[in-house]
C-alpha cells in the first residue's frame, strides 16, 4: 500500500547557505521546477531528502517534514516540485520555500493500435461533459495487486490477484506471457477505476431525486447485464485479433541535450576586466634659489638637499600608489580568471552532462524499443504457436478469449485452463459468482423530508432465480466463446466446471466448491439457437450436472478435473546429522550440499512458519531450493542456490541469480557458497534483493542449529586437481 502526501506541501528548504544556491541564484525563479532525490545513506538522517535545481545541490527538505515526502518517494509516489518564493537579504543569508503536490498521472493515451499503457490513466466522464482527470489516491489507498508464478503446469504461469477492499472486490489474472499479464492488470485497474470515480461521483453529488433516479437507472442495467448475460456475447466476434495485443507505440521522452543546451546558452560569460590606470611617475623639480641662495653656496646645496628629499618622498607615495594599484589589478585579474574557469567549468559539466545524459536517453529509448520488439515478438511466438496447434500455445489463446469476456465488476470471472490435444478437449475451471456477488438493489428514492435515500431491493426469491440463472449462463457463454474464438478447429469439446469461493449458509463455513459441471461437443453445441434458449433448460439438456438450487453451493463431482500435481519438486533427504568437526563441506557430493543448504535453511524458516523445497535436478532453471514465506506482509517466494565451490564466486553467478529471481517473481534471492565473493559481486547486489552468504556465515547457521562441521578449500583444490589429473 502507498503512503500519500497531502494534496500540496509548502516548506522552506534547509542548509540553503552551506551548499551550492548561491552559484544558481540568478536562475531559481518562482515556478522554477525542482527535483528530490532520496538520500537514505545520509549519516545524520535515513530518511533525508535533497532539492535539487538540475544537479546543483540547493539543500534539503527538512527533518521535521523529510520522513513524509521520504516514506511518500520510497514507496513510487510522483510529485511536481517547484519554487513558490526566494529571498536573498544579504550574502550568505539565503532563503528558498518550495511548494511539492503529489500527482500519479502520466498523460498517455490508450490508443486502438494495441499499445499498451505503461501505467493507468484515470479519466472519469460524465453527461455532457468534457473528461477530467480525478484524483486516485483515495482509490490507490485500498488497491492491493500481488504477484506469484505457478509452476504446476507445462508452461509457467504469471499471476495477479487483484484485491480492492473499499469496493470489495477480488479477481485473479494470469498468462504466460508477463507483459500480456500486465496489459490485462492495467486494463483491469482502469476498470476499478471508473468503478471507483463512479462510487466518488455519487458520494460527492447532492442527495437530490435525480441522483436517485441515476443509481435506479445503474440498478436497473446491473440486473438486465445479469439477465443477459448469454446474449451480450453472441453479437461479439471473440476470435482473438492478435496486431491488437502488440506494442506499437513511440518513446515519448524528449532527448534532454535541448534543455541542457538552453540553459548552456543562458550562462553568460564573464565580462572582460577592467582595470585601475596607473598615475604618471612624479618628476624632478629643480628649486628656485633665492639671491642669498645664488651668493653663498652651502644655502644653495641646502636648499638643493630639500627639493631632492621632496622628490623622494613624491616618488615613495607614487610607488605605493602603483603597488596599491597593481595588487588590485592583479586581484582583479585572479577575479577574472576564477570567473572564466567557473564559467568553462560550468560549460563543460553541462556538455559533460549532455553526452550523458544523451547516452543515458538513448539506452533507454533503444530499450524501451526493444521491450518492445521482445513483446512483439513474444506475440508472434505465441500467434506461431498456436497456428501451429502447440497445446501450451492453445492454452494461453483459450485464457486471452475468456479473459477478454466482459461481466459485472463484482464477479470474479477467472479462470484456469488446460487442453488435452489427445482428444482436441479443453478443460476449464471457472471462478464463478458467490451468491452474495449477486446485484439485488432495483430502486432507490430521495426520501426530501429525511434528507436520505431509500433503497428497494428484489426479494429472496428473485435473487435465487436470478443467480441460477447467471450461474447456467456463465457456463453456456464461456463454451459458446471457446468454441467461436476456435480459429484452427483445435477444439473439438469443451469440458466447465464452475467453481464458487463463498460461505456455505448451511454451516457458516468457507467453501470452494465445483457447483456446476458440464461436458459438450462442438458439433451438439453449434446446433443449438443461443439467442432463444432457457439457460438452464439448455445446461440440461447437455447433460450437465448441478444441484436443483445452485445458492446453496452444493458442491458436485466434476465430470473432467485438471492436473494441479506440482513435479516441479523432488523428495528430499537429511544430511546435517552425518556432519562432524571432520567433514570438509568443500569436498562433500554437491548433491548432498545442496540438500544440506535446504536443511539449514528450513530450520531457519521454519520458526517463521516458511516451508522450503528442493527442485529436481537439471529441471530447476537455475533454483536449487524455494522458501515460501507464509507472513502477508513480509513473505513471499525465496529463491535459494547453493553452490560448492572451491574458488572465488565471480559476478556471472550473482547475475544469474538476479535473473532467476526476476523470472520467478521472487522477493529475494540467497546465494550460499563454501568459499566466497569477488569485489564485482558484492558491487552488483548493492541495492538488489539478494544475499551473498560465504561458506564462513554457512558454517554460523550450521552451528546455529546444533551442527559443526569445516570448510578446508585449500583441501578440495587439491582433490580437485588429483581427481582431474586421474581422468
Amino acid at each position: 500500500m502507498t503512503s500519500f502526501l497531502p494534496n500540496s506541501l509548502r516548506t522552506e528548504v534547509a542548509g540553503v547557505k552551506h551548499h551550492e544556491a548561491l552559484v544558481v541564484w540568478a536562475l531559481l525563479k518562482e515556478g522554477s521546477q525542482l527535483n528530490l532525490v532520496r538520500e537514505p545513506e545520509n549519516q545524520f538522517d535515513s530518511k533525508a531528502v535533497k532539492v535539487l535545481f538540475g544537479h546543483t545541490m540547493l539543500g534539503y527538505i527538512p527533518a521535521r517534514k523529510a520522513g513524509t515526502v521520504s516514506r511518500y518517494m520510497d514507496e513510487g509516489g510522483s510529485y511536481d516540485a517547484k519554487i513558490i518564493h526566494t529571498s536573498l537579504y544579504e550574502p550568505g543569508n539565503l532563503a528558498i520555500y518550495i511548494q511539492i503536490i503529489p500527482f500519479k498521472y502520466k498523460e498517455e493515451s490508450i490508443t486502438t493500435s494495441g499499445s499498451l499503457p505503461q501505467v493507468p490513466v484515470y479519466i472519469t466522464k460524465t453527461n455532457n461533459q468534457s473528461p477530467k482527470k480525478t484524483s486516485p489516491m483515495a482509490f490507490r489507498n485500498f488497491l492491493e495487486i500481488e504477484n506469484y508464478e505457478d509452476y504446476s503446469g507445462r508452461l509457467t504461469k504469471y499471476i495477479a490477484e487483484i484485491r480492492h477492499t473499499k469496493l470489495n472486490t477480488f479477481k485473479v489474472l494470469m498468462s504466460t506471457i508477463e507483459d500480456v499479464l500486465e496489459s490485462k492488470v492495467l486494463s483491469y485497474v482502469l476498470t476499478l477505476e471508473m468503478q471507483w470515480d463512479k462510487l466518488q461521483a455519487q458520494e460527492r453529488l447532492a442527495k437530490s431525486h435525480d441522483d436517485a433516479e441515476r443509481r435506479t437507472q445503474e440498478a436497473m442495467a446491473l440486473l438486465r447485464q445479469c439477465e443477459n448475460t448469454l446474449k451480450h456475447t453472441l453479437s461479439i466476434d471473440d476470435k482473438i485479433d492478435w496486431d491488437s495485443l502488440k506494442q506499437k507505440g513511440q518513446y515519448k521522452v524528449p532527448d534532454p541535450r535541448l534543455e541542457l543546451f538552453m540553459k548552456k546558452q543562458s550562462i553568460a560569460k564573464p565580462k572582460e576586466p577592467e582595470y585601475f590606470p596607473f598615475p604618471e611617475p612624479p618628476q624632478y623639480i629643480e628649486p628656485t634659489l633665492s639671491f642669498m641662495e645664488k651668493l653663498i653656496p652651502l644655502l644653495k646645496q641646502k636648499a638643493i638637499n630639500i627639493a631632492i628629499e621632496q622628490y623622494d618622498l613624491r616618488v615613495k607615495d607614487w610607488e605605493d600608489i602603483r603597488d596599491g594599484i597593481t595588487a588590485q589589478n592583479n586581484q582583479i585579474t585572479a577575479n577574472c580568471k576564477l570567473e572564466w574557469e567557473t564559467y568553462s567549468g560550468r560549460i563543460t559539466q553541462i556538455e559533460r552532462r549532455m553526452e550523458e545524459e544523451y547516452a543515458k536517453w538513448n539506452a533507454e529509448r533503444e530499450e524501451f524499443y526493444k521491450e518492445q520488439e521482445e513483446l512483439n515478438t513474444k506475440i508472434d511466438k505465441l500467434k506461431s504457436d498456436y497456428l501451429l496447434s502447440i497445446p501450451a500455445a492453445i492454452v494461453e489463446y483459450c485464457d486471452l478469449v475468456l479473459s477478454r469476456s466482459i461481466y459485472p465488476p463484482s464477479f470474479p470471472a477467472t479462470a484456469t485452463v488446460d487442453y488435452r490435444p489427445e482428444n482436441k478437449m479443453v478443460v476449464v475451471d471457472y471462478s464463478l459468482p458467490a451468491p452474495n456477488d449477486i446485484p439485488t438493489l432495483n430502486q432507490v428514492k430521495y426520501i426530501a423530508s429525511r434528507e436520505e435515500y431509500k433503497e428497494t431491493f428484489i426479494s429472496e426469491t428473485q435473487a435465487t432465480k436470478l443467480y441460477d440463472s447467471v450461474v447456467y449462463q456463465i457456463a453456456i457463454r464461456t463454451i459458446h466463446e471457446l468454441f467461436e474464438a476456435d480459429q484452427i478447429n483445435a477444439i473439438d469439446s469443451v469440458s466447465f466446471n464452475g467453481w464458487v469461493n463463498s460461505v456455505n449458509p448451511a454451516t457458516g463455513k468457507k467453501v470452494n466448491n465445483c457447483i456446476v459441471t458440464i461436458l459438450t461437443t462442438k458439433e451438439a453445441f453449434t446446433e443449438i439457437d443461443l439467442e432463444h434458449v432457457d439457460p438452464k433448460a439448455c445446461f440440461k439438456n447437455l447433460k450437465g450436472v448441478g444441484s436443483s438450487k445452485l445458492s446453496t453451493v452444493t458442491a458436485v463431482q466434476p465430470l473432467v478435473t485438471i492436473d494441479r500435481s506440482d513435479k516441479r519438486f523432488t523428495n528430499h533427504y537429511e544430511v546435517a546429522h552425518t556432519l562432524n568437526d571432520s567433514m570438509n563441506l568443500a569436498t562433500m557430493d554437491w548433491e548432498d550440499f545442496e540438500h544440506l543448504v535446504r536443511e539449514v535453511f528450513s530450520s531457519e524458516f521454519n520458526q517463521n512458519g516458511a516451508e522450503v523445497k528442493i527442485t529436481r535436478a537439471s529441471r530447476d532453471g537455475g533454483v536449487d531450493a524455494v522458501a515460501f514465506d507464509p507472513d502477508p506482509i513480509r513473505g513471499g517466494k525465496i529463491v535459494i542456490q547453493a553452490k560448492r565451490y572451491a574458488n572465488t564466486v565471480g559476478v556471472s553467478a550473482v547475475r544469474d541469480l538476479y535473473g532467476t529471481v526476476m523470472n520467478e517473481g521472487a522477493i529475494k534471492g540467497i546465494l550460499v557458497t563454501t568459499a566466497d565473493y569477488g569485489p564485482d559481486a558484492y558491487e552488483f547486489a548493492k541495492g538488489k534483493p539478494l544475499a551473498l552468504l560465504s561458506g564462513s556465515y554457512l558454517l554460523h547457521l550450521l552451528e546455529k542449529h546444533g551442527h559443526r562441521a569445516r570448510i578446508d578449500l585449500k583441501e578440495a583444490k587439491q582433490l580437485n586437481k588429483n581427481n582431474k589429473f586421474s581422468k
